[in-house]
C-alpha cells in the first residue's frame, strides 16, 4: 500500500505562505520543526523511523526556510511569528492536539508555540 502524504502551503497571519508535509494515520500526531538554516528534509531519518509506526506526522518548513516564503528585516523573523504559523498549519490540516518535537532553533519555536 502506497504512503500517502498531503503536503501544501498554509498562510500565516502576516500571509507568510508555510509549506508542510502530513501524513495522516493513527494518534498520536507527531510535529517536527526542523533547526535554524536548515529545512524538513533534515528529518529524513525520523521520517523513515516513525512512518512505519502507524502514528501520524506532520514536517514543516519554518519561515524563511525550505520552501516557505522568505523575508527580510526583524519582524519577519520574530519568535512569536514562527509559532503562528505551526498553529496555522496544524489548522489548515485539521489538527487539535499534537507533540511538536523541535531541533535547535525548531525546539525554540516548539516552546514559543506550547507557551501561546
Amino acid at each position: 500500500m502506497a504512503v500517502m502524504w498531503q503536503k501544501g502551503y498554509a498562510a500565516g497571519k502576516d500571509g507568510v505562505r508555510i509549506f508542510y508535509r502530513y501524513l495522516k494515520k493513527g494518534l498520536p500526531v507527531l510535529v517536527f520543526l526542523h533547526g535554524g538554516t536548515g529545512s524538513m528534509s533534515a528529518m529524513f531519518l525520523q521520517e523513515r523511523f516513525f512512518s512505519k509506526k502507524g502514528i501520524s506526522l506532520l514536517f514543516i518548513d519554518l519561515r524563511g526556510h525550505g520552501y516557505s516564503d522568505r523575508g527580510k528585516g526583524s519582524e519577519f523573523f520574530r519568535l512569536e511569528k514562527f509559532a503562528s504559523d505551526v498553529d496555522a498549519v496544524l489548522r489548515k490540516v485539521g489538527i487539535g492536539k499534537a507533540v511538536v518535537i523541535g531541533h535547535c532553533f525548531g525546539s525554540f519555536v516548539a516552546q514559543q508555540f506550547a507557551r501561546d
